[in-house]
C-alpha cells in the first residue's frame, strides 16, 4: 500500500513545482510557494487519513528529493537573479525542468510497478493452473 501513497506525494510536488516558473513576477512568489506548501500538506493529511497511518511511507531518498525543492527554489529565486542572470538567463527553467522530470519519471515508474503487480496477481496463468479445478454442479 505504500507504493500507492508515495506516488501522489512525489508526483504532485514535482508537477506543481514545475508550473511555478510560469508565475515569475516577484509579487507572486510568496503566494505560489504558500499554495504549493498548503496543497502538499493537504495531500499528506488525506493520505494519512485514508491509510490510517502516521506517515505515507516515503523512502529516505524520496524525502530528500522533496526537501531538495528548497535549495532549488533558493537557487532559482535568489542566487540566480543576483549572480548568474546576465550570463545564464534560462538556467532556472532548465534546473526546474530537469529536477521535476526526475520526480515525474519516478512516480510514473511507481505507477507502472503497481500496475504490473496488479496484473500479475490477477492474471497469473501459473497460479490459475495450479488451483484445484472446481466443477459447478447444477442443483435442481
Amino acid at each position: 500500500m505504500t507504493n500507492v501513497s508515495r506516488r501522489p506525494s512525489v508526483r504532485s510536488a514535482a508537477g506543481h513545482y514545475a508550473l511555478l516558473p510560469l508565475m515569475h513576477e516577484p509579487a507572486e512568489w510568496a503566494l505560489t510557494r504558500l499554495l504549493q506548501l498548503a496543497h502538499f500538506c493537504a495531500t499528506l493529511a488525506v493520505l494519512r487519513g485514508r491509510l490510517h497511518a502516521p506517515t505515507v511511507g516515503l523512502r529516505s531518498w524520496e524525502f530528500a528529493y522533496l526537501a531538495g525543492f528548497v535549495p532549488l527554489d533558493a537557487l532559482c529565486s535568489f542566487v540566480h537573479p543576483l549572480f548568474l542572470a546576465p550570463r545564464m538567463p534560462f538556467m532556472p527553467l532548465m534546473a526546474t525542468s530537469v529536477y521535476c522530470a526526475f520526480g515525474i519519471v519516478h512516480a510514473t515508474g511507481l505507477s507502472y510497478r503497481l500496475w504490473t503487480e496488479y496484473l500479475s496477481d490477477r492474471f497469473d496463468p501459473v497460479a490459475s493452473a495450479l488451483e484445484p479445478a472446481t466443477e459447478k454442479v447444477a442443483v435442481g
